[in-house]
């Protein structure tokens, strides 16, 4: 079975459900990312947004490389490139991590609805998220209207049925290093070339939440209203593109 992987907001290979299922169930896969031309034409996120989400690719394209597979990308309306791309490459599958943005969640509908018109078949997985929203409920089954309550039964619930942390998976081709294509610049995009003031990409976060852990994190209550000092864990930026998954964060903060 041959498997697109759909890339959007996971830009990693550390515990990506989506690539693990896939790499898993298919003897060949291929990494799609789409730049969403509607989105960047309207300049919704800045320079340094986009030059961060680059970065992050790029780290990305390197590393699927060194794994023997090449980041396809497409520039495009989404849905209809995913169709489109689907239908000429081949696949049998298509594998992706869920959104919960009401126009996320619009537009993965059209996707799947279309994919299954041709007849693939749409492989969708948790990861935005530690847990979805009908995993913790209240005894009635119905949502917490308290916070207070809501906290203590994700925290019960993580400490009974703690997700676990998936490995970079096993690819399904040999691990020989290719030449993937090369990414757009800024530029290229339609945007300003700046300097990053946060290192991009998935080996930074991972390395950034370990120092945070090691130390800042234990005076983060002074250190957060202090801007001069380097005090704050600046993963924002890191769990929005997916660079670190959520699960690996809460799981180096509190270890079983």
């Amino acid at each position: 079975m041959k498997g697109l992987v759909w890339f959007r907001r996971d830009l990693r290979l550390h515990d990506n459900p989506a690539l693990s299922a896939a790499c898993t169930e298919c003897r060949e896969i291929v990494p799609l990312f789409v730049f969403d031309e509607p989105l960047l034409r309207q300049h919704v996120f800045g320079s340094a947004c986009v030059g961060f989400m680059l970065g992050c690719l790029e780290e990305l394209r390197r590393s699927l490389a060194e794994q023997g597979v090449a980041l396809v990308w497409r520039r495009g309306e989404p849905i209809k490139t995913v169709l489109r791309t689907a239908e000429d490459l081949g696949v049998d599958a298509i594998y992706w991590n869920r959104d919960y943005e009401p126009s996320a969640v619009e537009r993965d509908c059209k996707v799947q609805h279309g994919l299954a018109r041709q007849g693939r078949t749409v492989k969708t997985f948790k990861d935005h998220v530690v847990f979805e929203a009908e995993e913790v409920r209240g005894l009635t089954g119905d949502p917490f209207q308290r916070y207070s309550a809501y906290r203590d039964r994700w925290w019960t619930t993580w400490r009974s049925a703690a997700p676990p942390v998936l490995s970079v998976p096993s690819f399904p081709s040999p691990a020989t290093t290719v030449d993937a294509p090369a990414l757009p610049t800024a530029t290229d995009l339609g945007y300003e070339s700046v300097p990053m003031w946060i290192e991009p990409g998935e080996q930074a976060a991972r390395a950034r939440l370990k120092w945070f852990l090691k130390g800042p994190v234990h005076s983060y209550v002074s250190g957060r209203n202090l801007p001069a000092q380097d005090a704050t864990s600046k993963l924002s930026p890191h769990l929005r593109f997916g660079t670190i998954s959520v699960r690996e964060v809460v799981r180096e903060a509190h270890p079983r």
